[in-house]
């Protein structure tokens, strides 16, 4: 006699159970097959290639954009933006001291004319800041040459720069346009806490041809320094800076740019 075999399940298992299990598995298969090769290209990715400042007209940029930072018992700012509560950013006790040094020698760049020597002196290692110096001491100093050289290994060193222009009120770049000292905070925040002690200091800043300036900077959060229309020393006029945040700001690509700066009379 034949018998004719019946479908089974396990035992202990019951249907419900079995279309329950085939559900979660025709979700998370797909799912799993997605995301997998997504996460396996994003840890694959390649850091962004170093700056080249001879090609800095070709760099691509990109706004920068507000940030909000919460630490302690900080109130919610009244602005809209991206909040944060810690930064990955940090550097060195040596290197933050080295910059420190390099800062104070720059705030005073008029006034001493230090050579880069003096510059060399702060530093046991290689920075972006130390080289960007270097390029402006020599620029002043009548070597373009070496200027550059030490320009475009500052740049390649740097993981991020900012651009800024300055307009007339028509919006007609200001060209060959003496500015006076800029001042970037490069923000850390760690544990709770804010410190806005790492400051670079761009000295003595005159606009090129197309009325920009170029900073090259560390990959964090940004604050304007001791920098406003009282600190223009190389403008007559008052500077009205259009931005949409009046605290902190990111670039979210390598390079970023900020608002235009319009010199009114």
């Amino acid at each position: 006699m034949n018998l004719k075999e019946t479908p089974t399940t396990p035992r202990g298992v019951s249907g419900k159970k079995v279309l329950l299990i085939s559900l979660i598995a025709c979700v998370a298969i797909p799912f799993v097959a997605f995301f997998i090769p997504v996460l396996m290209i994003e840890s694959g990715k390649e850091p962004a290639a170093a700056l080249d400042w001879s090609q800095r007209d070709t760099w691509e940029i990109v706004p920068v954009r507000s940030r909000v930072l919460r630490w302690g018992d900080t109130p919610r700012p009244p602005f809209e933006g991206r909040e944060v509560s810690e930064l990955p950013f940090e550097v060195s006790l040596q290197e933050a001291s080295a910059v420190y040094d390099l800062a104070s020698i720059a705030r005073q760049w008029n006034e001493t004319g230090k050579d880069p020597a003096t510059i060399q002196r702060s530093l046991d290692a290689e920075t972006f800041y130390q080289h960007y110096l270097f390029g402006r001491w020599h620029a002043r100093n009548g070597d373009p040459e070496l200027a550059e050289q030490h320009l475009t290994r500052a740049y390649s060193l740097a993981p991020k720069a900012l651009v800024w222009r300055f307009v007339d009120q028509t919006g007609r770049p200001l060209a060959d346009q003496p500015i006076g000292d800029i001042e970037l905070i490069m923000v850390r925040l760690h544990d709770d806490k804010l410190n806005e002690g790492l400051r670079l200091v761009y000295p003595d800043m005159t606009t090129d041809g197309d009325g920009r300036v170029w900073l090259p900077v560390y990959d964090t959060v940004y604050a304007f320094g001791t920098w406003g229309a009282s600190e223009m020393t190389g403008l007559p006029n008052k500077v009205a800076i259009e931005h949409e945040s009046t605290q902190w700001f990111e670039s979210p690509g390598q390079v970023g740019s900020l608002p235009d700066a319009v010199v009114r009379e």
